[in-house]
Formats: C-alpha cells, structure tokens, sequence
C-alpha cells in the first residue's frame, strides 16, 4: 500500500505542478463471491473468494511543436483465474506492489517537414513499436527513430532506424494504390545480417473475381511465397484457390508462431481449394489444404426455427474430430426455454454427448430475472454427469446462485462484482 500511495502522490504532484502534463490511467474489477458447499471432510462449510484486478498507467505529454512523452511503469494486482473467477481466499492479505516506479517508455515526436516548403512528416525518436510487416519488419518494441506520412504522388512510405543490441537494423517500407492495384514492399537491413525483402500485391481483375500474392526473401536468399484467388462470379457461390511455398525463408524480425492463428505464415508448399455456398437456406463450407492433407468442411442452416450445424475435420483420411448440433426455444407455459444439444466425435475417444436448457423466469414479481439452467452429458453410452441450478441478480447487484452436480456435489454461492 505504500508504494501504492507513492505511485499515486508522484503522478498526483507531476500534475499540479504542470497541467495537462501528466495523466493517470486506472482500471480494473473487484470481485467477491462466497459458497456454501461440502468440504473434504464432507462437512458443511461457507468460503470466499475475493479478486483484485487493478492496473495503473502514467502517462505525461509536454511541448508544442515537439512533443515530449514519458510513460511511466504501471503496477497491476491480478489474483483472478484463467476463466475469470477469484481465487484468493478471503482470509488472506491482500497482494502488494512488488514492482518500483521507474519509466516504461520515453520518445519526441514532431510532426512538420524537414525542409521549408517540403511535405508534413510525423518523425518520432526514442521508444518506437515497429510491427509493420509480418515477414520481415515485426520488430517490435525497440530504441530508434520512425519517419512516417511520406508521401510520393501515389506512393505513401515510411521508414526506421532501430538499435537491438549492438545490431542496427533499418528499413524502408511503401505502399500505392495504381488504378486499383494495391501493391507494397518493404526492404529491410542489418549490416551483420544483410538485406531481406518482402513485397505484396492485390486487386480485382473484374467484378467478382479478386487476386492477391506477396513473397519474401531473407538474407540468405531463402523463400516463401503464397498467391491466392477469390472467384464470387455466381449467386451464392464463393470459390477459394491458393498455392503457398517454403524454401527455408527465416527472416530476422518475422512473426512466425506455432500457433498458427497468430503467424503471418507457415512452413508448408502446396496448394488450398475451397467452397462456400449458400443453397435453400444451407450454409455450407469446404476446403481441402494439400500440404497438411487436411479437409474441413461445416454446414449450418434453420429449420423450423432450429438452428442446426456439424462440422468435421479429416487429416490424412481419417477424422480427427467431428461436431453437430442443434438450439431451439420452445414457449412453454408463458416460458421461453432454450434447448440445445452437442454432440463430438473424436479420433481414439468415446462420443460425447450434451444436453443443456435453460429458461428466465419473470412470472414472480419479486423475482424478476430469475436464471433457470440443467445439463446431462454422456461419455458414450455412459453417463458422464448432470447438473442443475438457478441464477439470480438482485436489484441491489448481488449475485446468487444454486446448484447440484452429480460429481461435485450441492453448492449456493453469493457474490458481488464491480468494474472501473
């Protein structure tokens, strides 16, 4: 706490010594929650939960035609879990602030030409994030200088000088747009490295029919390249095509990831087909991906106001997972109830089976808003576990709950919430 208070006296004094120069940013949530449920002696007992969620950020601006900004570190108290649910117990002493005051990031910015009469960049040096392209020029946050807003007729650029290390990196990237085609490149350079190129084009040949490609070559002159096509010439009907390649490329500053969600590429050559289409109410998609011999394919659709889908993934022939399901809400009695099933297959493992509804009753006027919820699931032909329970935010904003699950047990929880 007190290094809480000297974060929030030095941001407090830097902004009544120099208005408009320094700004505290805070946010977060608080959370507590009790449960009564069975302890492991099988005993009755009530615990609490609480969570703190707090995060600060300083940030001061100061100058006119330059701009100094200093960001200074931030301090964050975090004791919620993965699924947002506190997990401290409620006898325990608060987390504290291990962290000191100390600045996070510091940089000038100016925005004006270089020479009179010459065209308005925004030139910015110190702290920079450089994550212009996913090939060669995510480098993140570093130390250097960033001229952007240069403007060549057609063409917009930019460029850095970076320091990582006792490596200097530069680089250069441009864009345009020509009559429709939309192309850009960027160069960059290490002196110990060499130069890696990346470059990228896109446009419409005619209404309905899109192309696109872009390639990259690092300093060790290895590849990669992917074109791609997108034909929509007939009504509800979207086909995909594209071929990728990989020689090796492993550029400096790119962003490939392990997960691929995340990557600007992978390590793949071959090529991609699909389909889209939309046929009597039917969704449905396909696509077949020849490197990892991998078919994906998902169909969704409404009938009689139910809303139905499965999809299924195929890897060398053989399934490796496949989904279906179905949601309807039948008024029952003045009653809107949502019924749902999900059903899996998978590679090696027993069918699952889900079954959930769930209703809000308002009917009882001291109880408006009142969440009623059950669950069965199977593992095959065996029942996995079922569940049941109610929902209630009260006027005041207490959360309460009730429930029964056949493994764990009964629970009634109590809690209350506030974010900021």
């Amino acid at each position: 706490m007190k290094k809480m208070a000297t974060l929030i006296a030095v941001a407090l004094m830097l902004s009544m010594a120099v208005p408009t120069f320094a700004a505290i940013d805070l946010s977060g949530k608080v959370e507590t929650r009790f449960e009564l449920g069975r302890n492991e002696a099988n005993e009755w007992e009530v615990t609490g939960k609480t969570g703190v969620d707090v995060q600060t950020g300083f940030k001061a601006e100061g100058g006119q035609q330059v701009k100094a900004v200093v960001q200074l570190e931030g301090w964050r108290l975090n004791n919620f879990d993965s699924d947002g649910n506190p997990q401290q117990d409620i006898t325990e002493p608060y987390p504290t602030n291990p962290g000191e005051l100390k600045i996070n990031k510091v940089w000038l910015q100016t925005d004006g030409p270089f020479w009179h009469g010459g065209p308005a960049v925004s030139t910015r040096v110190g702290d920079v994030d450089i994550k212009w392209n996913g090939l060669v020029g995510h480098l993140g946050a570093k130390r250097g200088i960033t001229i952007e807003g240069m403007e060549f007729g057609p063409v917009a650029g930019r460029a850095f000088y970076a320091f990582d290390g006792e490596n200097h990196p530069m680089g250069l990237q441009a864009n345009a747009d020509i009559h429709g085609l939309n192309v850009g490149a960027m160069v960059m350079h290490r002196g110990d490295l060499g130069t890696e190129l990346a470059a990228n084009a896109s446009t419409q040949i005619v209404p309905g029919i899109e192309v696109e490609g872009e390639a990259a070559l690092d300093a060790q002159q290895n590849y990669l390249y992917r074109v791609g096509a997108k034909l929509e010439t007939m009504p509800n009907l979207v086909l995909t095509a594209g071929y990728r390649g990989y020689n090796g490329f492993d550029a400096a500053y790119d962003n490939y990831n392990e997960d691929r969600s995340k990557s600007a590429y992978d390590r793949e050559t071959g090529f991609t087909v699909g389909v889209r289409t939309e046929q009597n109410g039917i969704d449905l998609a396909a696509e077949y991906d020849q490197p990892t011999a991998t078919v994906t394919a998902r169909a969704e659709t409404a009938i009689y106001d139910t809303d139905i889908w499965a999809s299924t993934k195929l890897v060398n022939q053989q399934m490796e997972e496949t989904k279906f399901g179905a949601k309807r809400t039948f008024p029952v009695a003045g009653m809107d109830i949502t019924g749902q099933y999900e059903g899996t297959l998978a590679k090696d493992a027993a069918a699952k089976h889900v079954l959930k509804a769930n209703t809000t009753l308002n009917m009882i006027p001291e109880l408006q808003g009142l969440g009623l919820n059950a669950e069965v699931a199977l593992n095959g032909t065996e029942l996995g576990h079922w569940a049941a329970g109610a929902e209630y935010q009260a006027p005041n904003g207490i959360s309460l709950g009730a429930g029964y699950h056949s493994v764990d047990g009964p629970s009634v929880t109590a809690g209350l919430k506030a974010s900021f």
